[in-house]
């Protein structure tokens, strides 16, 4: 190729001119790699969501105390910049956001309270008695005779006629137009077709009204959750500037800016008036509170544009509510907007619980009329034809119904119980434990009495430095609620917080556990196993130096009841 073109030539000249330069010692120095130097490294801005730099969590959730407290805001559209074309001769440009005293009296006892519960639910006595004795008799089986089976069946019969009592003096909720009194004439061997066609048009008009009413109050409240989802964002956000502008440059009297007449000058002819060159004019020095003034906007200005270069994140709604969890939450949120004051982070508290207990509610709304819906098309089936039905699947159509019924009227009259003096003993009515508050919101539920009183005897047995030991049936809510409500409250860096299963359970209670503990509330979720073979130090040093860890992270160790057998043999 070389020296057959004129470019070879011109390519061979040129190599023999770079060869020197390209072997020479400087030019092999310079190609070398610098020496790593961490503070030079340390001052470079790190991204936003970049894995150096995680999204920012709250520290700790402490907090045992906050209030309920009614609020009313008159909110701006054009100010939040929400509505681009809003009429305000007709007043659309502002809205209101409110928690009236009378959603509060609703929402802290029975969140559904406001439909009028007296027309849709009544409360009543069983009419059917569960029998105080056991169905059958054993003490005349060959397996009865020794003491230890005679000891059981004396227990049996004991509990059996304990929780019959208990059963026929409860007091039940039912649901006007499907109580058992409505439901009979579906029992009849020879039903009147104009009985049973009044019984499914008044159930069907009773289900539409409360339905209607559950949609009604759904729609005001997902229309106020909207509009708080919006301020607490804007307010939680925002970075107060000067509106003087003219406060960041030289006085305008000093300025000479050409403008039209009748009109100010521009902020930006200001800033180029006030930097020309204009001679050996004096300029009067600011004083002190000017320069303060100057200081303090142009930290505002420096954090805006760090945040839009996303060295500086905003707070969101998760942020928000895990905030109301710590101890000290205006610290929490100074740490992502360092230029909020004591009576906005007081605002912005006061409306999260507000946006709390109000999305909770339409969770409750949603399952209401879930279960309407399925009792509505149930009627609607045998609407016509309810007499030609035969009795034996009338029967079990009576039974489906009264199920279903007092089901849906157990979740219309539900009651909240984690706030007030009462079952949740705080000292005001308005009172509760964030903790409690925000388990409800995350996994749309209402925490039961059962439920909270065993939570509180828990944590006074622990304060208190004793042991306790209960006992719950299946479905109360051992993993789902008691087990992570305690977990969060518990493990609070001083506490190693341990729960113990089976095998069988092993896996399933750690899902659950890992499920609760996420995006909101995050925890570590470590699991212990060990067994008798284990004879290395070095393994048993990993053990304790991750119970450790799970202790100082405030995370949660599950484990097996054979893993703390073998620990302690």
């Amino acid at each position: 190729f070389g020296g057959l073109t004129s470019f070879g030539h011109h390519l061979n000249a040129m190599l023999t001119s770079l060869r020197p330069v390209v072997a020479s010692s400087e030019r092999i120095k310079a190609l070398q790699r610098p020496a790593f130097n961490p503070v030079i490294i340390s001052r470079i801005p790190v991204p936003l969501y970049s894995t150096v730099k995680p999204l920012p969590q709250v520290g700790e959730f402490g907090c045992s105390t906050r209030e309920l407290k009614p609020f009313r805001l008159l909110e701006n559209k054009r100010d939040k910049g929400e509505a681009d074309n809003v009429d305000t001769k007709n007043g659309d440009a502002e809205v209101v956001i409110e928690l009236t005293e009378e959603d509060l009296k609703w929402l802290k006892t029975q969140p559904l309270g406001p439909i009028g519960l007296d027309n849709f639910v009544k409360v009543v006595k069983k009419t059917k008695n569960l029998p105080g004795k056991m169905p059958f008799d054993l003490s005349k089986h060959d397996a009865a005779d020794s003491h230890v089976a005679r000891e059981m069946l004396k227990r049996l019969e004991k509990d059996i006629k304990v929780h019959a009592d208990m059963e026929n003096e409860k007091k039940v909720p039912g649901l006007i137009g499907l109580m058992e009194s409505d439901l009979a004439p579906m029992l009849s061997e020879k039903p009147d077709s104009k009985v049973l066609q009044a019984f499914v048009s008044r159930a069907v008009a009773q289900l539409s009204l409360l339905s209607k009413e559950l949609l009604s109050l759904r729609n005001s409240d997902t229309a106020q959750i909207d509009l708080l989802a919006n301020t607490l964002i804007h307010r939680a956000n925002d970075v107060p500037l000067e509106k003087n502008r003219q406060a960041l440059v030289a006085p305008l009297s000093e300025l000479k800016v050409e403008a039209k007449d009748g009109e100010e000058p521009t902020w930006s002819a200001q800033i180029s008036a006030a930097s020309a060159p204009s001679g050996p004019k004096e300029v009067a020095k600011p004083s002190a509170e000017e320069l303060k003034s100057f200081n303090d906007q142009a930290k505002r200005y420096l954090y805006l544009l760090q945040r839009t270069g996303q060295i500086e994140t905003k707070i969101w709604l998760e942020y928000l509510s895990a905030s109301t969890l710590s101890q000290d939450a205006g610290k929490e949120l100074m740490r992502l907007n360092p230029f909020l004051s004591k009576q906005d982070i007081e605002t912005i508290l006061c409306l999260t619980f507000g946006f709390l207990v109000r999305v909770n509610r339409v969770g409750c709304i949603d399952r209401c009329l879930a279960r309407a819906r399925s009792l509505l098309s149930l009627l609607q089936k045998y609407a016509l034809n309810m007499d030609s039905v035969p009795l034996v699947e009338r029967k079990e159509l009576e039974k489906l119904l009264g199920h279903k019924s007092t089901e849906l009227a157990r979740l219309v009259a539900a009651e909240r119980y984690c706030i007030g003096t009462g079952v949740a003993e705080k000292h005001k009515d308005t009172e509760f434990d964030p903790r409690y508050l925000i388990f409800e919101y995350l996994f749309n539920i209402l925490l039961r009495k059962q439920q909270v009183v065993l939570i509180n005897k828990f944590l006074s047995s622990t304060a208190s430095g004793q042991s306790l030991v209960r006992q719950m049936i299946m479905g109360a809510g051992k993993s789902t609620v008691v087990g992570p409500m305690l977990s969060l409250i518990l493990a609070n860096g001083k506490s190693l917080v341990t729960l113990v299963v089976p095998s069988s359970l092993l896996e399933m209670s750690r899902n659950v556990m890992r499920a609760r503990f996420t995006r909101v509330i995050p925890k570590r979720v470590h699991t212990f196993s060990f067994d008798r073979s284990c004879v290395w130090v070095s393994d048993v040093t990993k053990m304790y130096s991750k119970l450790k860890d799970a202790r100082a992270t405030k995370g949660v160790v599950v484990t097996t009841s054979e893993a703390i057998k073998s620990l302690m043999l």
